[in-house]
């Protein structure tokens, strides 16, 4: 017989008399059958006010830290991809194609590295550049080339 196990962790907090106690569980379940055993007992004591603003800021100032490099680190991929803002380009998807147009604006998202996300601004009919700025997200880096001739 074959049995397929899952492993979740269940926490269980109650307030009391100026602390939280917390208890942490695993479970297991098992087909047919849920088993729960204790894992550990843990107690949050009184903290006061000046403590609490300390942690939260330090907990801030961390993730200041942390959004900055993130920034820093989304900047660095846009400035290495072959097409920067203010070139002329073209998008060749299979939904939405855009023959020549001028980038406004790159993001990159971390969650999909090669697919960015581009505000551009088409031609007008006389094929000089318009100040309406559309926007596609997630084009792939491979359908965006760079036009040299751009009138």
């Amino acid at each position: 017989m074959i049995y397929f196990y899952e492993n979740e962790t269940l926490f269980i907090f109650a307030p009391c008399y100026g602390s939280i106690t917390a208890q942490r569980y695993e479970i297991i379940t098992k087909i047919g059958n849920k088993p729960i055993s204790k894992i550990e007992n843990f107690t949050i004591t009184d903290m006061t006010a000046e403590q609490f603003a300390d942690e939260y800021k330090a907990l801030q100032e961390q993730k200041r830290e942390i959004e900055s490099k993130q920034k820093a680190l989304r900047e660095a991929y846009v400035n290495i991809l072959p097409f920067k803002v203010g070139d002329c380009i073209s998008i060749d998807n299979k939904y939405h194609p855009v023959p020549k147009a001028w980038i406004t604006k790159i993001t990159a998202d971390p969650m999909f590295p090669h697919k960015v996300n581009l505000w551009y601004c088409r031609p007008k009919k006389d094929g000089t550049k318009s100040i309406r700025i559309e926007h596609d997200s997630y084009v792939s880096i491979e359908d965006i080339q760079v036009i040299t001739e751009t009138l």
